[in-house]
């Protein structure tokens, strides 16, 4: 994902008290003792998906943390701030809105995700997408929609040059459904093409560079292979059990979205 700079003082002043006042509340609840666990911020901008330059932010978008009631909604702005403990656990993030197709953001809170991720001046971007232009693409997939079960979107971030192939790996392989990947040629995602495109901007398409439909809910694992050389660090994602491998949780319904740096990546 991409991220936006320069942002108000005032927005960073706001997040400031947000970490402070959350660790406040923490350690009263513990009953003295201690001051609370370090937290990180998933500070995110929400827009409806346009090519860009078009990027009209999304207000009221409701952002979780997966299976808990933490939860906040973007502002007039798009912006979402949400207060995550740094506990170095592997966590994901719900995005919802009426009209719009449901995302799962999946990440680890390390020494890494601040990364962006918590950055006052830069905020990730998280692009939705309408009911409307998901169903198209559910058409050239094959697939239903709303969606069955759920959709796998990946990315090597950034590829690069074309070729990077992803492949199901581990127990769950008989529970994902088709590969798909972006088709330059006609500019569609496509269940013929056999590899990532070089294609500018994929992160930010509905379906990233590629992946996979009807893909049973639970934790699956995929690899990084063809072209994609040496992947270590998993981005929105949760690392793998060997190099260039992530797992991901698919929700039904939903999209996935997972990501991956690699030795080459631009910065």
């Amino acid at each position: 994902m991409r991220y936006l700079g320069a942002l108000a003082c005032v927005v960073a002043l706001l997040a400031l008290l947000l970490v402070e006042c959350g660790e406040a509340t923490d350690a009263g609840a513990g009953g003295g003792g201690g001051d609370g666990p370090e937290f990180a911020v998933l500070h995110g901008y929400l827009y409806e998906f346009d090519p860009p330059p078009t990027m009209v932010p999304l207000a009221g978008v409701r952002v979780c943390q997966l299976d808990t009631d933490n939860c906040v909604s973007s502002d007039a702005n798009g912006i979402v701030k949400l207060d995550v403990p740094r506990t170095n656990e592997e966590i994901a993030f719900t995005m919802e809105k009426e009209g719009y197709g449901s995302l799962v953001f999946p990440n680890v809170t390390d020494e890494k995700f601040h990364e962006g991720h918590d950055d006052e001046r830069d905020p990730a971007i998280f692009p939705m997408y309408t009911h409307e232009r998901l169903a198209i693409i559910a058409e050239q997939l094959r697939t239903p929609y709303p969606w069955k079960g759920g959709m796998v979107s990946l990315v090597r971030w950034v590829s690069p040059h074309p070729g990077v192939r992803f492949i199901p790996v581990g127990p769950t392989v008989d529970q994902v459904g088709e590969s798909f990947y972006w088709d330059a040629s006609t500019r569609q995602y496509s269940l013929d093409a056999a590899a990532t495109p070089n294609f500018v901007g994929l992160s930010e398409h509905p379906l990233g560079e590629g992946g996979f439909t009807e893909v049973t809910p639970g934790v699956h694992q995929f690899e990084f292979a063809g072209t994609a050389g040496d992947c270590t660090h998993a981005s929105w994602a949760w690392p793998g059990d060997a190099p260039n491998r992530i797992r991901i949780p698919v929700l039904e319904g939903y999209i996935t979205y997972g990501s991956m740096r690699c030795d080459d990546a631009t910065p």
